[in-house]
């Protein structure tokens, strides 16, 4: 795979409003201490004979020096998308989400 540049992934992706009960797919990569954590919402798009990806929300937390990124934060909002819109998936990279991936399993399991 080639390196990508940020020219060339905003050129693939793109911002849209998305109405009440759109299926989207939400990537979440957490960084508790010292790194961003951050979600993310997309849908497909078809246009003619191709698909695109397009963003519909998006939310950054930054940790301060001695303040982790609070999680409960991250699941509201993943809440609110939950609540907001159908999402179809939620995809977590498990490294240091693994009480968030258990907490949200509970909460949707009902």
């Amino acid at each position: 795979m080639a390196a990508s540049t940020k020219s060339s992934v905003r050129s693939c992706l793109s911002r849209t409003r998305a109405k009440t009960g759109t299926p989207l797919f939400v990537g979440v990569d957490l960084g508790i201490k010292n790194d961003f954590s951050s979600v993310v919402a997309v849908k497909m798009v078809r246009k003619k004979h191709q698909s695109f990806i397009t963003l519909v929300q998006h939310c950054v937390w930054k940790p301060r020096a001695g303040q982790p990124v609070d999680l409960n934060n991250v699941k509201e909002y993943l809440r609110w998308l939950c609540k907001a819109f159908r999402v179809t998936q939620i995809l977590v990279d498990p490294s240091q989400a693994l009480q968030l991936i258990k907490d949200l399993k509970v909460r949707f399991a009902h």
